[in-house]
């Protein structure tokens, strides 16, 4: 499984806005997509058309729980487990 990472020592570079619109686009391609945020003050939500508190669930949650945007599975590894 092919993993991409995006990563900033600070906030607003626009990582989030790339993990989401790459996540788009492997989608789009065809890709098993799971898109994992690792920030606190969480905003890839917004990049899928969801509300801003809406909550995803941990990665380790099953997949019952999942939020699927577009066959992209969204997922925090800060939600609780």
């Amino acid at each position: 499984m092919p993993v991409i990472v995006t990563h900033s020592l600070k906030g607003g570079a626009g990582t989030t806005f790339t993990a989401a619109h790459i996540g788009m686009a492997l989608s789009e391609a065809g890709a098993d997509v799971t898109v994992l945020t690792m920030a606190k003050r969480d905003t890839m939500p917004l990049h899928f058309g969801l509300q801003p508190a809406m909550s995803l669930p941990s990665l380790f949650a099953p997949a019952e729980d999942a939020v699927l945007v577009s066959g992209i599975d969204l997922r925090s590894l800060l939600a609780a487990q």
